[in-house]
């Protein structure tokens, strides 16, 4: 800027010379427009500040005036008020860095009913009140937060008017490269694990081993930058049961049940211990011993733990701690968004957990519970379960349908693999007749009945997903022609494609689903059936406008009944140069005299008590699609469509069809 004035200084003349500010009022308005939806969090922005700056030390001070976080640190980005001022009235837009942590920090203090909100630096102050922003003369020798709120009854009977402030600290900042004092004293995880997941821990039936354990707990060292900072197990409490085999292994230990601390302890733990120092990890991982369920993910950004997320880590019961790294976060601040770039990172999280998974096999937990004290009597018929599931069911790293059906899907409410004497077959493959082959594997069903009927629910093949909801005709999409771009969860339901799957009986199954069929996307799977490549741009366009649809019938599953009824009624017998990809049938009662049927080159239609027309796509390409009352007209003809919720649909479909000139490609 200075650059900026000085070359202006030849090519005009002074007018006048001083000052101008803000309208302290109108910039207080505008600020208000952003809080934090937790009480208290402002704290967390404030920490994040700290730690993106690189702070040695964080020191929180609580008095019955005020709250104080005071930090040094040698980068000036937070020493530049101006800068600080600008990005105060544009948060939304500056982009994530620490002088944005700090300025949504002092943001949300403001509008949490703070009487001030003041920020010290070693060249001046802000400050913020209920009606004014201002730069003031006050300095500090370090870098200096301090908010003081109004005293109430309430407020008195507490204790204190920060309670919402210090549990945020004790619950979300413990786990975060730089140290956090508050009043005094450093902030530790009492019960590490229990922050992320639920506490209640299947003991296997150990009845004599009455403490809280893992199966097993690893912490991953960081060479630098670390994500994650946490106290390891003391070693008094472990011996070494295995010595790494190269520099680049942990060792492994077995816990000696000498301990009469409440937290829960891991039965066998791999990595370093240490009775003093914090470790620097890139991740920290716990397997409870659980059989079904999901996992779960700890986030870390800038030294503060986000929203934990329930998720499929490829092993029930998995807490994984790890940081956020350019994951974004929501509007909350303290949630990250699960968009691409966030199921990419799940991706590939997921085979380092299956690789530590391979420590637990049945001799090292043999060692570690007879360490405990325990006899095989004790836990030898659940452990050889949990043993046998670990190794025949974890696979991380997948090629097929069948790995995947294995990998996710919960052992209980869900078949899999079930054998051709299975009593539900024979039904489910009568429900599914129209769109299943008698000769495909069933790799693995769900049944959403309460009677066991199998007349809800689905079922997975190598080449397609079938399922059925209660009340509704029996649904199907071959893998080849999966959409997942409007994915939703609505309650007991998974919504993809315009259509919904009800999973209203198993959670387990509820969560897992979806999980798996972002990963079977993900496969890039080889085409079930050959196809030119106009009628596969055909099908694609059609799967992408109408998604699935009651009525609205594709290649190869047309049903016979219905084809011959269309030949019958309205296209004649097709030549063997067309192959019918789409068939809508326009009837109340299913008999497919009246609808319409498209090949790769021509689209036939009949409406009811009308002459069948037909006409080709080439010819169709240079006229208008318009909706109408009761269908879709292109050009002069209307084609009959009696469910109102469809024509918007097949009109898109039919104008990006027109306008794609698929034909004029094929010819």
């Amino acid at each position: 800027m200075d650059q900026f004035v000085e070359q202006q200084k030849d090519v005009g003349s002074t007018d006048s010379t001083g000052t101008f500010t803000l309208n302290p009022v109108r910039a207080r308005e505008k600020m208000r427009q952003f809080q934090l939806a937790l009480a208290g969090s402002y704290i967390g922005k404030v920490v994040q500040a700290a730690t993106r700056t690189g702070a040695a030390h964080i020191e929180v001070k609580v008095t019955r005036d005020a709250l104080t976080v005071s930090f040094t640190s040698a980068n000036q980005e937070l020493l530049d008020l101006d800068s600080l001022l600008e990005v105060l009235l544009s948060v939304h837009s500056h982009p994530d860095s620490a002088i944005r942590h700090l300025a949504v920090g002092l943001n949300a203090a403001a509008n949490a009913g703070a009487k001030e909100v003041r920020w010290c630096t070693p060249g001046g102050s802000i400050l913020l009140t209920d009606t004014e922003i201002r730069k003031t003369e006050d300095v500090s020798k370090d870098l200096r937060f301090v908010v003081r709120k109004n005293r109430s009854l309430f407020t008195w009977f507490r204790g204190t008017v920060y309670l919402e402030e210090t549990e945020f600290l004790r619950e979300r900042c413990l786990f975060g490269p730089c140290p956090v004092t508050l009043d005094g004293r450093q902030l530790k995880p009492e019960k590490r694990w229990d922050s992320f997941a639920p506490s209640d821990i299947d003991h296997f039936g150990l009845g004599k081993l009455t403490q809280k354990f893992h199966v097993l707990e690893v912490l991953e060292e960081a060479g630098s930058a670390p994500s994650v900072c946490a106290y390891p197990p003391r070693a008094a409490e472990f011996r070494l049961l295995q010595d790494p085999a190269s520099e680049e292994e942990r060792p492994l230990y077995v816990w000696q049940a000498k301990s009469s601390q409440s937290p829960a302890l891991p039965l066998l733990y791999s990595g370093a211990t240490s009775d003093e120092r914090p470790l620097c990890l890139n991740r920290a991982l716990s397997f409870r011993p659980t059989l079904h369920g999901t996992g779960y993910l700890a986030l870390l950004k800038d030294g503060v733990l986000l929203e934990p997320i329930e998720v499929d880590l490829g092993h029930p019961g998995a807490v994984l701690m790890t940081g956020a790294g350019d994951l974004k976060t929501d509007l909350s601040e303290f949630g990250v968004v699960e968009d691409d770039l966030f199921l990419d990172f799940l991706l590939d999280q997921r085979p380092w957990v299956g690789r530590q998974s391979e420590w637990v096999t049945s001799e090292h937990l043999e060692a570690a519970l007879q360490a405990c004290g325990l006899e095989p009597k004790d836990y030898e018929k659940r452990l050889s379960h949990y043993v046998y599931w670990l190794h025949n069911h974890r696979l991380p790293i997948v090629s097929s349908i069948s790995d995947l059906v294995i990998q996710h899907f919960p052992d209980r409410g869900f078949v899999k693999h079930p054998s051709e004497e299975h009593s539900l077959l024979p039904r489910l493959r009568k429900i599914h007749h129209d769109h299943l082959p008698k000769d495909e594997p069933i790799l693995g069903f769900y049944d959403d009945t309460l009677m066991g009927s199998g007349k809800s629910g689905f079922l997975i093949t190598p080449k397609r997903l079938c399922w059925k909801n209660t009340m509704f005709p029996p649904q199907y999409i071959l893998w080849q022609n999966l959409l997942l771009d409007d994915l939703d969860f609505p309650p007991k339901k998974v919504a993809f494609m315009r259509t919904e799957i009800s999973i209203s009986l198993n959670d387990s199954v509820l969560d897992c689903l979806p999980i798996f069929l972002l990963d079977v996307d993900r496969l890039n799977l080889p085409p079930a059936y050959k196809l030119s490549t106009g009628q596969g741009q055909i099908l694609h366009l059609a799967y992408q406008s109408m998604g699935i649809q009651d009525g609205v019938y594709f290649y190869p599953h047309i049903p016979r009944a219905k084809l011959s009824a269309a030949e019958e009624f309205y296209c004649g017998a097709l030549p063997d140069s067309e192959r019918p990809l789409l068939l809508y049938d326009d009837t109340f009662f299913g008999g497919a005299d009246t609808g319409f049927l498209l090949t790769e080159k021509n689209l036939y239609w009949r409406n009811m008590f009308a002459q069948s027309k037909s006409s080709s796509l080439e010819r169709l390409s240079r006229l208008e699609v318009t909706e109408t009352s009761g269908g879709i007209k292109v050009g002069e003809d209307e084609i009959s469509v009696y469910l109102s919720a469809l024509r918007p649909l097949v009109k898109i479909f039919l104008e990006e069809l027109l306008k794609s000139r698929v034909s004029q490609e094929l010819s």
